[in-house]
């Protein structure tokens, strides 16, 4: 079993790799497949984000997500806990974008277009 010393080594190794990787703009996306329901769930991760900066505001920034069949994971900057209502207020600005089914389009975006339209 390796000892800490050598995990930290492994996983800093990794994360420069990784860092590298972003810096040359070669960007590896949060999805783990294209299925249905991944897509529906990378869509949300975008309405997430439109509904967490209307809720605490424009210095909201996303610094990650992950999205599998199973679940989404939505990383994002704040200066402090989200409150119950401020939750339950992005979930309920959600629910109501995803409740209208609007139709699905799709564009292929540089990084510093995506930052700008969003």
């Amino acid at each position: 079993m390796p000892d800490a010393d050598d995990e930290f080594k492994r996983l800093m190794t990794d994360q420069r790799n990784r860092s590298r990787t972003a810096t040359k703009g070669e960007f590896k996306g949060g999805l783990a497949d294209h299925s249905e329901i991944t897509t529906k769930y990378h869509t949300a991760t975008h309405l997430m984000y439109r509904a967490l900066r209307n809720v605490l505001g424009d210095h909201v920034i996303q610094r990650g997500s992950n999205i599998t069949a199973e679940r989404l994971r939505f990383d994002f900057s704040h200066s402090e806990k989200m409150t119950q209502q401020q939750l339950n207020l992005v979930e309920s600005i959600v629910n109501e974008q995803i409740n209208k089914n609007w139709p699905m389009t799709w564009r292929e975006e540089t990084p510093s277009q995506h930052w700008v339209v969003g």
